[in-house]
């Protein structure tokens, strides 16, 4: 056994992650509010094939690690939080994934290529289907690059004329 095995689990601290997307999921979900536990039952069982059980050990191993926390409204009525502990390790991790991100676009052959569609695809998902289809979103994808050349434009003129009037 390891040393972090030592710590965390021949201490009796059950640290597993065994199930390490289903542990995001559960504190992705519960950022915002808290959730009960069926709906996190149904979102987890969507991502990944485990049973109930399985899923209740990993929101009880959550729970013993501080990072959410059941609540008991009643019987039939159980909703799982998170802590502050948790919702410090999400934006963490957010912030971590985000500059990974980042990074991955920056050292891009075309990061320019990599914005446009992540734009394009927010874009469609408000549209109706049949924007989606080729000679459509084509013609979105130069409304957009064209757009966003102006936008470009427009800022470096006003950042101009900002500084201009400090000095």
């Amino acid at each position: 056994m390891d040393r972090f095995e030592e710590e965390h689990i021949g201490a009796g601290n059950r640290t597993e992650y065994i199930h390490p997307e289903a542990e995001a999921l559960i504190l992705v979900s519960t950022y915002e509010a808290p959730v009960r536990s069926k709906r996190l039952i149904e979102k987890v069982q969507a991502l990944e094939d485990l049973s109930e059980p399985t899923i209740y050990n990993i929101l009880r191993n959550l729970d013993e690690r501080g990072l959410i926390r059941r609540v008991e409204k009643s019987r039939r009525n159980v909703q799982y939080e998170l802590t502050e502990k948790g919702r410090k390790m999400v934006e963490e991790e957010q912030l971590k994934a985000r500059e990974t991100l980042l990074a991955a676009v920056r050292n891009s052959p075309d990061p320019e290529e990599i914005v446009f569609d992540l734009i394009l695809d927010d874009v469609l998902k408000n549209l109706p289907e049949e924007w989606r289809a080729p000679e459509k979103k084509k013609k979105l994808r130069t409304i957009l690059e064209e757009e966003i050349e102006t936008a470009k434009k427009r800022l470096i003129r006003m950042s101009t004329i900002l500084w201009e009037e400090k000095k």
